[in-house]
């Protein structure tokens, strides 16, 4: 603060120095004029020795400014303990010593007034200090802010976006990632997952929370309706509520989500994309689009729809939203599920492509959201995209990220006892596989390598039977190099008494076939994505060596690892949900209409609403779907001749008509606006 102080003297006696000179300037320059005038001849008129009023005037003002002056520097200088009665008046365009005082004195007064600001700077200083040490502290012992970006680490963003990853899969892109940006600031509005085909994002744009959208609050701000979710059970004392975030709905989009769920109920695919053409905007109807496109054979149109999806959502996040260190979001939170469903049909739809980069970077970006609850599960295949990228930092990263242990599966059995079950990423037989076949990969140390493998088939030694057979490896002859035969035998007989062990030693029997049979679907998910990555000749004579190794040093049933129950984690995951093909309906039930999907495929935002509310006639939403089907509902014969979208008669206006219908209806007396309160007569 004295070195700010002393800058901030020095900049003002700079600038008074510098005023002062320009005055003494121009102070020369008139008498320079005055004295070429008083030289030149002058032609006095008949009334110039008369002195006029404004001469008098201008001189007694200058007088009484004199005195005024006069006595204020006499104030300043007994101030100061200087004698103003020896002194004579300062002018300006005296001499040097006389301007010097001047800029003292008039420094003085700057000086007390900085002297005030650079105390109150002091003092917001300090503050700000406290609270960043407190929040330095915090950040040391925050288990998030310290070690969970890892989980982010070297990720290219623009792998996010499958058209990218698609139009660079055969160049060297992925190899030079492009740094993150860490302003906050996006050039262009780029967005992570890439804006869809259909729209031109510089002139439409989703509406925000305001406009009667989607929008985004922190836990830590008000909710605007007044309910803020607490925060989950296993982020409490290691997250604050600033850390977590949610999506909200504003009223009108909640009004467009039951007029969805109406749509829903008919089962009419046909109405959903009427619905989805004049509601470009509603989530749950694009990913509802795109599921049934997806099996009935219309990919490409199904993913035009799934990116709009995400898109609508990124607009509603907050534009420093992804450059945060920590942003959590909480799957159980009704709001943000369709987010979640998306980014699951994302990846997935990416791993049928072949696109194992986009798998890969979606299913990091949905981990870091909830890095320790892991609501979508992606801990079951995320290694395995990562092993078929055939990346080197890939493969470092998954050695950091084992290494590190930040992540912990953790299982509550709540139907019993409440009891706790941890382990590590090892305890997942996908991840114990991935993580050796990294170390091979990446690092030179083959003791370290070895040791994991060896590890993984005492643990898991199905794995390896899967995975020969998965990559055609004839497992019924030997070689000079490989005796398959007699290892796979062994392996499978130890299979089956650790097996046969796990099951006599279980404390609940219930759990262990859980367990057991969540650790098969891992097992089965592991293989089906990852086997190729097992294919090369030098991997498959490390996993030889390895296997041989362990059958041929068979110890007592002590040496058996434990089971970890906290796979039961995973027991939801069905090998179905993550294959690399989406089963398809039959031809004869596909009913979509081409031109509704091209339809709805052009976002307008200027289209009316698809459903008329009908408030006045309508009592509660039972009533106004009675209404909708005796109107002529979808899939009913023989209804009323009223059109099934137009409704019955109301004296309501509805906004979205066109301008001149609205303002001719507005002269009748008995309509109204709907949205809009009656006046009071």
């Amino acid at each position: 603060s004295a070195q700010a102080k002393a800058t901030m003297s020095a900049r003002a006696m700079r600038k008074l120095k510098g005023d002062n000179a320009l005055l003494i300037d121009r102070e020369a320059e008139n008498e320079d004029s005055e004295s070429e005038d008083d030289a030149a001849p002058q032609k006095k008129s008949t009334f110039a020795f008369f002195p006029s009023d404004s001469e008098s005037s201008s001189s007694k003002d200058e007088e009484e400014t004199e005195e005024e002056n006069d006595s204020e520097d006499g104030e300043k200088k007994k101030s100061h303990g200087i004698n103003s009665s020896n002194e004579e008046p300062l002018e300006i365009g005296g001499s040097k010593d006389e301007d010097e005082h001047l800029v003292d004195d008039g420094l003085v007064e700057r000086e007390e007034d900085l002297d005030a600001i650079l105390d109150e700077f002091r003092a917001q200083d300090e503050q700000l200090a406290e609270q960043d040490g407190s929040a330095e502290t915090e950040a040391q012992t925050n288990l998030l802010k310290s070690k969970f970006p890892i989980i982010l680490k070297g990720l290219d963003e623009r792998e996010l976006d499958m058209d990218w990853t698609m139009r660079n899969a055969l160049t060297a892109a992925h190899d030079e990632p492009r740094p993150a940006n860490n302003s906050g600031k996006r050039k262009n509005r780029v967005f992570l997952f890439g804006a869809p085909a259909q729209n031109d994002a510089r002139s439409i744009k989703p509406p925000n929370y305001v406009g009667g959208g989607i929008g985004m609050t922190s836990y830590s701000d008000d909710a605007p309706d007044g309910k803020s979710p607490a925060i989950p059970e296993r982020y409490v004392g290691i997250s604050a509520p600033k850390d977590w975030y949610r999506f909200i709905h504003a009223d009108s989009y909640l009004r467009d989500l039951e007029d969805y769920r109406y749509i829903q109920q008919t089962g009419d695919l046909n109405s959903l994309l009427f619905f989805v053409a004049h509601h470009p905007f509603v989530t749950d109807s694009l990913l509802q689009v795109a599921n049934v496109l997806f099996q009935t054979n219309n990919s490409q149109n199904a993913t035009g729809f799934l990116r709009r999806c995400l898109w609508v959502f990124e607009s509603a996040c907050f534009v420093r939203f992804h450059s945060l260190p920590v942003r959590l979001i909480n799957y159980d939170v009704k709001e943000n599920q369709v987010f979640f469903d998306a980014l699951r049909k994302i990846i997935h739809v990416s791993s049928i492509s072949g696109l194992w980069r986009t798998s890969l970077a979606v299913s990091r970006y949905a981990l870091a959201l909830d890095p320790l609850r892991d609501p979508l599960r992606v801990l079951a295949v995320l290694d395995s995209y990562a092993l078929v990228c055939y990346s080197h930092p890939v493969n470092r990263w998954i050695v950091e990220l084992v290494d590190s242990d930040v992540i912990r599966i953790q299982y509550t059995d709540n139907a019993t006892c409440g009891e706790l079950f941890e382990c590590g990423l090892c305890g997942l037989p996908n991840w114990s596989y991935s993580y050796a076949l990294a170390l091979f990969r990446t690092t030179n140390d083959t003791e370290r390598a070895n040791a994991a493998l060896q590890n993984s088939i005492k643990a898991f030694p199905s794995v390896v039977g899967l995975l020969l057979q998965a990559v055609d490896v004839d497992t019924t002859g030997r070689t000079m190099r490989r005796d398959w035969i007699s290892v796979l035998d062994k392996a499978t007989e130890r299979q089956s008494r650790q097996r046969t062990f796990y099951r006599e030693e279980a404390v609940d029997a219930t759990l262990t076939e859980v367990a057991l049979q969540a650790i098969d679907n891992l097992v089965s998910n592991f293989v089906a994505l990852s086997a190729k990555a097992w294919s090369d000749d030098d991997v498959l004579q490390f996993l030889y060596d390895n296997v041989s190794i362990v059958v041929e040093s068979e110890g007592p049933k002590e040496d058996y690892p434990p089971l970890q129950l906290a796979v039961l984690h995973y027991s939801q995951v069905v090998p179905g949900d993550w294959e690399t093909r989406i089963q398809q309906l039959p031809e004869d039930a596909n009913i979509v209409d081409p031109g509704l999907v091209a339809q709805a495929l052009v976002i307008d935002p200027n289209r009316p609403r698809l459903l008329r509310r009908m408030q006045q006639q309508a009592n509660g939403n039972d009533r106004l779907m009675e209404q909708m089907m005796n109107a002529g509902g979808i899939g009913m014969p023989g209804a009323a001749q009223q059109p099934i979208f137009g409704g019955p008669p109301t004296g309501l206006v509805d906004p979205d008509l066109p301008m001149a219908e609205i303002f001719w209806r507005s002269f009748l007396p008995w309509n109204r606006v709907e949205g809009v309160r009656e006046e009071r007569r």
